[in-house]
């Protein structure tokens, strides 16, 4: 049997949790640290150990660890390294690059992971940004997309879709066509529309409940990526809730699933939003894009997705 372990950060209990779109590190404490590798365990008949690791608040405090044991396959999560290479095969998933370049050096050094896992950055970044891909080439690693994934699927509730729109989260340069479509509803003026945004960086006005309730009666879920680069979290979990996604294009959406008119409704201008709102697309769309979502990206997809790179790894 295949002995495996995962060396994950666990959050302190005072920590805010969030959900997939909402923040918060609880995602990558649990879902990530531990289901996932429960799952990937059970889809690769191995033995897992589970050893956490307590830090502070921030996701990229920088403790390196001693592991203990050694192993066939092993996650290790960024930014921490290992002092002890703890198994043959290593791999690592990262959500946030721009900016991290330096810490992912460093991390490759020390590490020597065979695959790193990329959640939203594009493996063909537009001109001018960091070339993941290439970077970790240098140290032998693999670069696979393997997109957000759903912690659990939300079964269908069948709730009347009485808000025609919403568009919620973080604002300002980090989400430029975001940080527009929330001004331009805003701009509309109606009862039917849910805006919940922080753009001074304070609490958002909906609660984590409201805002999953909200999800549940949601006809459209207007917004924008990351950079207008990368698909955020948030994209797969409004259409876990049934919530039609509209969207300029970003890098990746095909590969992801999101399919202009069949999963997800792209848009290139701040004018066709109104006619988007109003109409009947989201009987069709909103449907479709959470059954792609729940097939494609839920936990026990991932996992497989991760043991068949492990398997192909190996086998070469």
């Amino acid at each position: 049997m295949l002995k495996m372990a995962t060396f994950y950060k666990k959050l302190p209990e005072d920590t805010i949790m969030g959900g997939l779109g909402q923040g918060g590190g609880n995602y990558w404490s649990n879902a990530v640290g531990v289901r996932l590798q429960i799952y990937l365990a059970t889809a690769l008949d191995a033995q897992l150990t589970m050893q956490s690791r307590p830090h502070g608040r921030d996701s990229y405090d920088r403790v390196d660890y001693e592991p203990k044991g050694v192993y066939d396959i092993a996650y290790c999560q960024l930014f921490e390294s290992p002092l002890t290479r703890p198994a043959d095969w290593i791999y690592s998933i990262i959500s946030d690059y721009l900016g991290m370049e330096a810490c992912v050096e460093e991390f490759l050094d020390k590490t020597r992971p065979n695959l790193m896992i990329s959640f939203q950055y594009p493996l063909d970044p537009p001109d001018g940004r960091s070339n993941l891909v290439e970077q970790c080439a240098n140290y032998g690693c693999k670069v696979k997309f393997m997109p957000w994934f759903n912690e659990s699927n939300v079964p269908w509730m069948g709730f009347d879709r009485n808000i025609a729109a919403m568009c919620t989260g973080k604002m300002g340069g980090t989400y430029p066509w975001r940080d527009r479509i929330y001004k331009y509803l805003e701009g509309l003026n109606r009862p039917d529309v849910v805006l919940s945004g922080n753009p001074s960086g304070s609490a958002f006005p909906l609660s984590t409940d409201q805002y999953h309730n909200a999800l549940q009666h949601c006809r459209y879920y207007v917004t924008g990526g990351i950079y207008d680069i990368q698909i955020p979290p948030k994209y797969y979990e409004v259409c876990n809730y049934g919530a039609t996604l509209v969207s300029p294009e970003l890098p990746m959406m095909e590969e992801a699933g999101f399919v202009d008119g069949e999963t997800y409704i792209k848009i290139e201008s701040l004018e066709e939003i109104p006619d988007i709102i109003n109409s009947e697309a989201h009987r069709i769309v909103g449907p479709a894009g959470r059954e792609m979502v729940q097939k494609r990206h839920s936990i026990n997809a991932r996992a497989e997705d991760i043991a068949n790179a492990y398997k192909e790894d190996v086998q070469e």
